[in-house]
């Protein structure tokens, strides 16, 4: 082969590499991001509760992502409101969002990160059976008694509900 063609190659097989890695750091952020807000939502949401409250409050969150009726990303799905009020009260309670715990704060990021590794190959079991919603023992609301609401369990201090989608 001549110099000029072996050298060309070298370029392509450079560049392949070079747009490869660009790629896998893109994922590995967007993961990183996805783990963060999971994280953050499991620890202002449940830090206080067992892992398997920890780990039905995660599957409210992806849940929520994977329905139509939410937005398509763990962060949009954390900080959505809707007619003000935000689905998850601490990202709108007017306290500082800054983990005070580090430790707890610690397992529960490990707790996520393993979530949605095991969530990406398709080898966990939703405990929630797809539940969309949840609220603590001590509150009623008013959406919890629409016929739409099926209630799935009650984990630790929360009791979770799945959205049915009414066919007319």
């Amino acid at each position: 082969m001549n110099k000029k063609v072996t050298e060309f190659l070298w370029w392509i097989v450079f560049m392949f590499f070079l747009l490869l890695s660009a790629v896998v750091e893109a994922k590995e952020t967007f993961y990183r991001h996805d783990v963060h807000w999971l994280a953050m939502n499991i620890y202002h949401e449940a830090r206080n509760e067992p892992t398997t409250g920890q780990l039905a409050v995660a599957h409210v969150t992806i849940n929520r992502v994977e329905s139509s009726h939410y937005p398509n990303s763990i962060e949009k799905v954390v900080k959505q409101q809707r007619r003000g009020i935000c689905q998850f009260s601490w990202f709108c309670d007017g306290k500082s969002d800054v983990p005070k715990n580090k430790k707890v704060f610690d397992e529960i990021y490990k707790l996520a990160e393993s979530i949605l590794l095991r969530y990406n190959r398709n080898d966990i079991y939703d405990i929630t059976e797809g539940a969309t919603h949840y609220h603590a023992v001590y509150v009623s609301p008013r959406w919890s008694r629409a016929d739409e609401m099926t209630r799935i369990a009650r984990i630790g201090l929360h009791i979770f509900y799945r959205y049915e989608k009414v066919v007319w």
